[in-house]
């Protein structure tokens, strides 16, 4: 069993950065302006534009690949804690600033859902560290559909829950200026 977990949480934690590193390179207008709404200087966003999404795309496919996978949970990790502390400095300064976090899938504003977001995935992160190996031949062809299957359906729920989530804020939000505002 814990070799199923281990090929879930590898294959979902990949997929996440694939669909992050992908969905960036797609919305570099609004991936742009999540730049500079963070305060990165003007000099270095086309740099930022590239490194980001390509980063993330190395560590989607490094994570699955034995030879390879410490260095993609090594640059991962930097990552995350590179995104963590972009996201305290923008709290501090109560910006309303797009997270970006899968590009132009979801509309979420950077704070207290990014920060559990970012945690989650430092555990995950932290918990691939620790496993021996992925033995992807250990799987059987099915076993390996569903697990698959299973790590789509957990990003779509995400996103999902993300968009209902926007909905009801913003539903509510016009209900408060129809009551107030009148």
């Amino acid at each position: 069993m814990r070799t199923v977990s281990s090929h879930f949480f590898a294959l979902s934690f990949a997929l996440y950065f694939f669909i992050s590193s992908i969905s960036k390179l797609f919305a570099v207008r609004s991936f742009r302006k999540t730049l500079e709404d963070i305060g990165i200087k003007t000099n270095l966003i086309p740099f930022a534009l590239l490194l980001i999404p390509l980063s993330e795309l190395i560590v989607s496919i490094s994570v699955l690949i034995e030879s390879v996978r410490l260095w993609g949970l090594i640059l991962s990790m930097i990552l995350l804690l590179s995104f963590l502390g972009i996201t305290k400095i923008t709290n501090k300064k109560q910006s309303q600033v797009k997270c970006n976090c899968l590009g132009g899938l979801t509309n979420e504003k950077i704070g207290t859902g990014t920060l559990i977001k970012l945690a989650s995935l430092i555990l995950v992160n932290i918990y691939l560290f620790f496993i021996p190996k992925l033995l992807w031949s250990s799987i059987q062809r099915d076993e390996l559909f569903l697990l698959c299957l299973s790590s789509v359906g957990v990003i779509l729920i995400y996103i999902l829950l993300t968009y209902y989530r926007n909905e009801n804020f913003n539903e509510k939000e016009n209900e408060n200026w129809r009551v107030y505002g009148d």
